[in-house]
């Protein structure tokens, strides 16, 4: 019924047929009334041409419409299945939008923004500001770098994405770069669309200096990249069976050894580290990577060895605590009992166990747990400590000023010794002259004494011979004075006898 050419050769028939009643209807009707029939068969004609096209319109858009709802159903469908996945299904074929929002929001949450590819705009000044162009890369440029001012950013330099990555990269020549060596923590003192300048909040480090100086792209982040227990595995997102060993099925996922080699491989040795100290502190931080989640072994501190235990009956316990706090804010009020502060890492009610459930806690929860009964121990698990690098770097970079200092003290201890042992080595040589010229007049002292010596004998020798001899004149000096003293008495008396008896004589 909806072939044209029968309805227009209906209606040639009917307006051939109503001609007839009309010419018939002349022999006892009036002219006007013919004529107003007439213009009421025109009208319905026309009439009927607009019904029929309406209809016509009408049946179009409803078709439209049907086939637009069936769509919309259809992509409603289709939007519900990728947004939340298929509901029939407990295994997906395809990641739902909301999970894959889930993992980028964990992967993000403590990330920050990242702006890569700046460029340095000019040379630093002597306080280690400098001006960066943020357009970014020419596979990627930004025409604002939304960044605030006094934001505070981590910057390292750029380098290329290791060639290992090139068999695993769909397309190895738009490839992200890396960031190679950490320069310093900055705050932003002027931005504009497409520049910021830096100024360091805590003085650089001799090492992010050199790193400053090397040229090349930089990258900023907005905070400090996290440290976790599954961003090496083969699958993060993948849940460990528990029930299996754990050296078969790490609590944290496989790892993949070779990215964590690939990342470390920029590692370096220490200053007087030998090579083969260099590679077993190198292997040993591998392994701490790879053992991440595996069956601990006797030797591991107590701190990295958790227990996994098995639930022997239902168990209720308490995980959030009672804080409001906002999305990075954070207290140290319940951090001891393990309790989650953060409202999205809230789990909004109590932590429900059943019989035969496994769990992995920390020594002194799955010891306590153990202690009343509650669980029994499966096997001691090994944790990695995880690092805080916006801490460690500061740590270190403390410790570098501090070794800076002590070299400096070190140094000018150096030179005043320095000096001290030129002085010494003077006064030595000093008295090693005045020793030898010493010596030299000591050997003449030494032949000058004994030459006084033998001079002395000699005189020693003359002087007992004149003793000798003064003694022998002595002793006939003194005899002979008793010689002369015994004659003068004697002429004396002889005298005086003589005179006496001439005065006697008459």
């Amino acid at each position: 019924m909806n072939n044209p050419v029968l309805w227009q050769a209906g209606i040639g028939v009917l307006t051939l047929f109503f001609f007839f009643l009309m010419y018939m209807f002349t022999k006892t009707w009036r002219w006007f009334h013919v004529t107003m029939m007439l213009f009421v068969y025109g009208a319905s004609i026309a009439t009927v041409v607009y019904v029929s096209m309406t209809l016509k319109t009408h049946d179009a858009w409803r078709s439209l419409v049907r086939e637009q709802r069936e769509l919309v159903a259809k992509l409603a469908a289709e939007r519900d299945k990728l947004t939340f996945g298929d509901i029939t299904k407990r295994e997906q074929e395809t990641t739902p939008i909301r999970e894959l929002h889930a993992q980028l929001t964990r992967s993000i949450i403590d990330r920050g923004r990242v702006w890569r590819g700046c460029t340095v705009a000019g040379a630093p000044a002597a306080d280690g500001t400098i001006t960066l162009d943020t357009t970014g890369p020419a596979t990627d440029p930004r025409d604002r770098n939304n960044i605030s001012q006094e934001m505070i950013l981590y910057a390292f330099t750029e380098t290329p994405a290791p060639a290992e990555l090139a068999p695993v990269l769909a397309d190895p020549t738009s490839a992200i770069n890396f960031p190679q060596y950490y320069i310093g923590e900055f705050t932003a003192t002027a931005v504009t669309d497409t520049s910021v300048t830096l100024r360091p909040t805590i003085g650089l480090s001799p090492m992010g200096i050199a790193a400053m100086n090397t040229g090349g792209s930089w990258c900023l982040y907005e905070t400090m990249a996290p440290d976790g227990h599954s961003f090496f595995a083969t699958n993060p997102e993948a849940s460990a069976d528990l029930n299996l060993d754990a050296d078969t099925e790490p609590v944290f996922g496989q790892v993949d050894q070779r990215q964590i080699a690939m990342h470390l491989a920029r590692a370096g040795k220490l200053q007087g580290e030998t090579d083969e100290a260099f590679l077993q502190r190198y292997q040993a931080i591998i392994d701490a990577y790879v053992r991440d989640g595996k069956r601990a072994s006797d030797q591991d501190p107590p701190e990295n060895r958790w227990i996994k235990v098995r639930f022997l009956g239902p168990y209720e316990t308490e995980v959030d605590s009672g804080s409001d706090l906002g999305a990075v804010k954070t207290s140290q009020s319940f951090f001891d009992r393990g309790r989650a502060e953060i409202a999205i890492l809230k789990r909004g009610d109590l932590a429900k166990f059943k019989k035969n459930d496994i769990g992995v806690f920390p020594p002194e929860d799955a010891n306590r747990l153990i202690d009343s009964g509650v669980c029994e121990l499966v096997e001691p698990i090994y944790v990695r400590s995880l690092n805080n690098y916006g801490q460690t770097f500061r740590e270190i970079h403390r410790r570098s000023q501090d070794l800076a200092a002590d070299v400096d003290r070190i140094k000018r201890r150096t030179n005043e010794l320095t000096k001290a042992n030129a002085l010494t080595v003077s006064q030595i040589a000093y008295h090693e002259e005045e020793q030898t010229k010493l010596k030299a007049d000591l050997a003449k002292f030494v032949y000058e004494r004994d030459e006084i010596k033998k001079y002395q004998e000699t005189l020693a020798a003359a002087v007992a011979e004149k003793r000798a001899r003064l003694s022998f004149l002595y002793n006939a000096n003194h005899k002979l004075a008793r010689d002369l003293a015994a004659a003068n008495r004697a002429l004396t008396q002889k005298i005086n006898r003589q005179t006496v008896e001439a005065a006697s004589t008459p």
